[in-house]
């Protein structure tokens, strides 16, 4: 047994007499134990939390139908192997609803669907018809969720093994985010017995709309009058550019169907928004989807969830502030009906992008990034560490690409796009910003993604900076593929420093 001990102690088990069983029932101990018992032990010796990813798989295989036939599997197939160990071991909580649910596990054994993104409409068309497949709201509200968490294992796998880079990864985190909403609305609809007559996004299986779609032939009064409701989505998703942990940011639009009554429609759409927000964000036995905040909207918290077009354009022309149309630069179609969100976005890009941006505009856009810095950054928290709201960080970048927009985008509509990325490439493109600078705040921009993704991953909750704990942070280098915490620091600190020098001349000296 010490022999043993000792053996593991040098493989990288820091506590093994805690592993051994686990190892046992995995077949990877002794060493000639099973057939690839020895590959396996080295897999997991090697990975980024040997005890962790031990003692996941080890649950996993007690919690399987045959846990002999999934231990096998595990030792004998390297790609299964190596997908299921990268995942376990940067995500302890995707380990455990792995644990929880071991036959979604039996999926990474497959590589193909690892290989390329999944087109959105595929996922529509899933998601739509598994909410479709139940009679039971709360049923196809689980199915929901249970689908947002598998395509999330999915990303996270092609994320881990170095498939795709972190602008892709939140390209497909956005396109899951659509689909869900797509089929929670038709869902949200379906309870409030509400029919509509808009068209949605390709691939959702219904005739009329998402309202329309799921009403008809639902045994449930029609207790409102028809409406097209679009889902404008805003800030990440509006950009295409989410991470594991965020919020989902909407606005709501309707418009009354031909011969409705006005405020019977307001009415009608309200109740569809209100359920799709609740369902979206409850917490059952299967976790959650997302949680929505549809605060961006005109009056935050006091307005009503959806106003008409007209209702907008009203609110943009008489009350809204520098930092609400600096908001609708995201702004973007991302479920119900698409033909009213195109008309939407269009008219909001008249009063996102003036001829020419005045100074008044620049000083409050500036005075709003202070706010939030001086606001949101918590007691005690080094700066230089956060990744968010850091010199040279998330914040930084995203509110020069911005500021930017707003000065060039009247004359240059090619600048208007939503995410930041892409916007950096556009800007450069039209002379906005030098090609070095866009590189150096794209540099940045993509570490503190990643690292901020990686870090939810393994923490296991939200982090919005570096960890100050050494064990912690070394963990984070090696799931990120750094060989230790000094060299990601390193990288860490010269990005930013780099992407802070363009935001000084950028942001906050440029006069424009």
């Amino acid at each position: 047994m010490a022999g043993g001990l000792s053996t593991l102690a040098r493989l990288g088990f820091e506590e093994p007499e805690a592993v051994l069983a686990d190892l046992e029932r995995l077949g990877a101990w002794p060493h000639a134990a099973a057939p690839g018992g020895r590959r396996l032990l080295t897999e997991v010796a090697g990975s980024a939390a040997p005890r962790l990813v031990a003692r996941t798989l080890a649950a996993i295989a007690a919690a399987h139908p045959d846990p002999d036939a999934f231990a096998a599997r595990l030792r004998r197939r390297p790609g299964f192997r190596r997908r299921l160990v990268a995942l376990v071991a940067a995500s302890r909580s995707l380990g455990g609803w792995l644990a929880a649910h071991p036959e979604e596990a039996d999926r990474l054994a497959d590589g193909r669907p690892f290989a390329a993104p999944r087109p959105v409409g595929e996922l529509v068309a899933e998601a739509s018809a598994i909410v479709g497949r139940h009679e039971s709201s709360a049923a196809a509200w689980d199915g929901l969720r249970r689908f947002k968490r598998r395509e999330l294992v999915r990303v996270a796998v092609r994320d881990l093994t170095g498939r795709v880079g972190v602008q892709e990864v939140g390209a497909e985190l956005a396109d899951l985010a659509e689909a869900c909403l797509e089929a929670g609305v038709a869902l949200a609809a379906r309870e409030a017995g509400v029919e509509g007559s808009g068209e949605p996004r390709g691939g959702a299986p219904v005739d009329r709309g998402p309202l329309a779609g799921l009403a008809e032939g639902s045994g449930e009064p029609r207790r409102g009058a028809p409406v097209d409701l679009a889902v404008l989505g805003m800030g990440k998703l509006g950009g295409g550019e989410l991470n594991y942990v965020s919020d989902i940011d909407v606005l709501f639009c309707h418009q009354p169907a031909d011969g409705a009554d006005p405020q019977a429609a307001a009415q009608a759409a309200e109740r569809v928004a209100r359920g799709l927000v609740q369902g979206l964000s409850a917490v059952t036995h299967e976790g959650t989807c997302y949680r929505v905040d549809a605060n961006l909207r005109p009056e935050g918290r006091n307005g009503p969830l959806s106003r008409t077009l007209a209702s907008y354009r009203a609110y943009w022309e008489r009350w809204a502030q520098p930092w609400e149309l600096q908001a609708l630069i995201k702004v973007r179609p991302v479920a119900g009906d698409r033909e009213l969100a195109g008309r939407f976005c269009a008219d909001a890009a008249t009063w996102v992008y003036p001829p020419r941006l005045d100074p008044e505009t620049v000083a409050a856009v500036r005075h709003s990034k202070a706010r939030v810095e001086a606001e949101r950054l918590p007691a005690g928290a080094d700066p230089r560490l956060h990744l968010k709201l850091g010199p040279g960080g998330l914040a930084d970048v995203e509110w020069t690409a911005q500021l930017l927009q707003l000065r060039v985008g009247g004359a240059r509509p090619e600048v208007r796009v939503q995410g930041t990325l892409p916007a950096l490439a556009a800007l450069a493109a039209a002379g906005a910003l030098e090609a070095g600078e866009a590189a150096w705040l794209a540099d940045a921009y993509r570490l503190c993604l990643r690292t901020r993704n990686l870090a939810y991953l393994v923490a296991g909750r939200p982090v919005d900076s570096l960890p100050t704990d050494t064990r912690a942070l070394d963990r984070l280098a090696r799931a990120m593929g750094e060989p230790g915490r000094q060299r990601l620091l390193e990288r860490y600190r010269r990005a930013t420093r780099r992407a802070r020098r363009v935001v000084m001349a950028r942001f906050w000296e440029d006069a424009g």
